[in-house]
């Protein structure tokens, strides 16, 4: 039996609100053992490296898809830059999560940075993941990081599915990957929905400035050095798509497009 988030109902007779009382105060005191250890401490030296790694290794492969231009070898970029952007995704998170530098401010400017350069909206990101996930983690109809309208998490939810959606939960241990590169431009639109009509953005001029200059007209098409090259544009994009940042979705859009 499981209660209407999904949870297991609790055993011996206990009501909900007597244990989730009891869970709080199990997790009251594990945090405090793990803050007692030191371990939700900030770690500033090895920021100090990570950050501009990362931002070299993007530099890096951006620079080897221009200078190599038209070549199956651009698989393997494809599958670097999928590794800094993944590298890159992983500090916007820990700096959503104000846990890079002590300076709210400064944190908040390498998220805008991040969420520039992967087309998301930090906002929107910690008002999804900060805000309900972590507050309910794993609770079914609470957190929105498990609120994917083709998967489902439990049979009540799958049950519920009809259409197509009940064909791709049936066969989801098979189409999981496949379905998660429509991730980014899912990420994208509840972005820009989250702009339009949420009223809870941080900085309401910086960041829909930040997605329009990130999508509009002054970003060259990044898979430029494959222009001619139909065939090793979309294998680029086929590889490098899986960490769900955007150009690889520019590049499969600008394939299809022409």
């Amino acid at each position: 039996m499981t209660t209407r988030n999904g949870v297991p109902a609790p055993s011996g007779g206990a009501s909900v609100p007597d244990a989730l009382r009891q869970d709080a105060l199990q997790y009251a005191e594990l945090r405090r053992l793990i803050k007692k250890e030191g371990l939700l401490d900030k770690q500033p030296a090895y920021y100090l490296y990570k950050v501009p790694l990362t931002l070299a290794l993007l530099a890096a492969s951006l620079a080897i898809l221009v200078i190599v231009g038209n070549s199956w070898l651009q698989l393997v970029n494809a599958a670097f830059m999928a590794f800094a952007f993944t590298q890159l995704g992983l500090l916007g998170h820990d700096a959503t999560h104000y846990q890079i530098f002590s300076s709210k401010r400064r944190n908040d400017l390498l998220s805008l940075l991040v969420g520039f350069l992967m087309s998301m909206v930090p906002s929107w990101w910690k008002d999804k993941h900060n805000a309900k996930h972590h507050r309910k983690p794993n609770q079914i109809g609470e957190d929105s990081d498990i609120d994917v309208s083709v998967l489902a998490f439990n049979e009540s939810t799958a049950l519920d599915k009809t259409g197509l959606h009940r064909f791709i939960v049936r066969n989801q241990a098979y189409l999981f990957y496949p379905v998660l590169f429509l991730a980014s431009l899912s990420f994208l639109f509840a972005g820009i929905h989250h702009l339009l009509t949420s009223g809870k953005v941080r900085y309401p001029i910086v960041e829909p400035l930040a997605v329009g200059a990130r999508l509009g007209p002054t970003v060259d098409d990044p898979c430029s050095p494959l222009r001619e090259n139909h065939q090793d544009r979309l294998a680029f994009a086929d590889v490098e798509h899986p960490n769900f940042e955007m150009p690889s979705v520019e590049c499969s859009a600008t394939f299809v497009a022409r």
